[in-house]
């Protein structure tokens, strides 16, 4: 028995309470019933469900049988060897009797044997016939899997035939029907239950009477491929379609505020790592990159590009201005040897300042 009823008195807690009480007001009766999203072939007159195996239980008990079998023929296949009595010899204690050789005690046996021209000792060692067994038992398996609603593999030899991964998910579509049948029947029960507490909890006064959401989420992993849905999702976020935040919530199933509190720490570790790497970039400034300084590069002084020779080296002096350049010029310092044709080329200008002075 469950035990006695005692009296509310008897806690303090519950001497107040009313050992009775009629609620009114009620959409449903303050209980959740779940009930199994199969039909009740036990008792078709009965409101109540069956278990999900109610319909295999005579094929679950064949199994059961075909099983032992198998377990059988293992047993009776044992090799052994018949030994006729005249081979052993008598035992040395008192009463006589047979004794075989010290080997094991299951491996020899005495058989009178006619002789004649057989030998003294015969090996019994049948062929056991465990294939066509096993393949009765992975028939009644798969006949269990259709009247339990589950696919073909699931408790039976899921490697009898080959099937590509396209098959495989065909075959799981059975299970994915049945899960989802009873995933929803036993939402309708929980939400029941739900609405039972919210009715209690306002007849009570334990929490404010007001609206309330109840959300279910399952993890139908049968069909559903994780890391194919976070490619497609990774490829809608990076196309503008999905923020970051959406992905959050459906990756790490955290609500919108934690998201983007989420999201903005990362931004800000980003931030302060590009700041600490600023000192250690080149700085841009109005004549173009500027290098750091150094004893060969101080301000003021340029750096003779690669394959130019320095005025120094050369003997002249850089001219200050075009004026001196042009005087330059006239006096030949600057002038090309002419062509074939008797013309002087065209002089080129070095342009100053064109690239950052080189370190």
């Amino acid at each position: 028995t469950l035990g006695r009823e005692i009296d509310l008195d008897t806690v303090p807690r519950w001497e107040h309470l009313q050992p009775e009480a009629i609620v009114t007001e009620t959409e449903a009766p303050l209980i959740g019933w779940f009930k199994v999203a199969a039909s009740n072939t036990v008792d078709v007159d009965s409101p109540l469900g069956a278990s999900v195996y109610a319909r295999a239980a005579d094929t679950i008990k064949q199994a059961d049988l075909q099983y032992s079998r198998i377990l059988w023929e293992y047993e009776a296949s044992e090799m052994a060897i018949d030994v006729d009595p005249s081979a052993l010899r008598p035992r040395k204690i008192a009463g006589g009797g047979m004794e075989m050789p010290k080997l094991n005690q299951r491996l020899f046996r005495a058989v009178d044997i006619d002789k004649g021209e057989r030998d003294l000792y015969e090996v019994f060692a049948p062929q056991i016939r465990d294939s066509a067994l096993f393949v009765g038992l992975n028939n009644l398996l798969m006949r269990i899997e259709d009247q339990c609603g589950l696919s073909r593999g699931t408790i039976s030899d899921a490697n009898v035939e080959p099937r590509t991964a396209t098959e495989l998910k065909i075959v799981r579509a059975r299970s994915y029907q049945t899960i989802t049948d009873n995933q929803r029947a036993l939402e309708k029960c929980l939400k029941d239950v739900v609405a039972a507490m919210d009715r209690y909890a306002t007849i009570y006064h334990l929490a404010p009477e007001g609206e309330y959401d109840v959300s279910f989420e399952w993890d139908d992993s049968i069909l559903t491929d994780t890391d194919q849905q976070t490619q497609e999702r990774l490829m809608l976020m990076n196309s503008g379609i999905m923020s970051k935040t959406e992905f959050r919530m459906w990756y790490f199933g955290e609500t919108r505020a934690q998201a983007e509190a989420a999201i903005a720490s990362v931004n800000q570790e980003k931030s302060d790592a590009l700041e600490s790497m600023n000192p250690m970039l080149p700085q841009f400034g109005e004549g173009g990159p500027q290098a750091p300084q150094g004893p060969g590069n101080e301000e003021g002084e340029e750096i003779p590009e690669e394959g130019q020779e320095s005025p120094a080296e050369e003997g002249q002096e850089p001219p200050e201005n075009e004026e001196e350049e042009q005087e330059a010029d006239e006096t030949g310092l600057n002038r090309t040897k002419p062509d074939k044709n008797g013309q002087q080329p065209p002089r080129r200008k070095k342009k100053r300042n064109q690239f950052p002075p080189r370190r």
